[in-house]
């Protein structure tokens, strides 16, 4: 079960948010120490959080796993997923 669950409207065609989503991901690697891995409409991460953002044409949906060192910061972690979304849909 996932301890963050966070779902959109896709504004955008597939491709575009992607691409938008792939920006975003790229950021969480680099601060998050993150490791995405994109396949399609799916990306899959790993590192302290584990999860997978998928991508259709109506829904953006992320799930993430926290590990037990992260749990406790919880909600900055959904705070940050979710405006770091907001910027990439905007």
């Amino acid at each position: 079960m996932a301890d963050i669950e966070i779902s959109r409207a896709n504004p955008y065609s597939k491709e575009e948010t992607i691409t938008r989503l792939q920006d975003m991901t790229q950021k969480m690697e680099d601060r998050l120490k993150l490791k995405v891995a994109w396949s399609g409409d799916q990306g899959q991460f790993s590192g302290p959080a584990k999860g997978a953002i998928r991508v259709s044409e109506s829904s953006i949906d992320i799930e993430v796993k926290l590990g037990l060192a992260v749990k406790l910061i919880k909600g900055k972690i959904a705070e940050g997923i979710e405006k770091g979304l907001d910027k990439a849909l905007s």
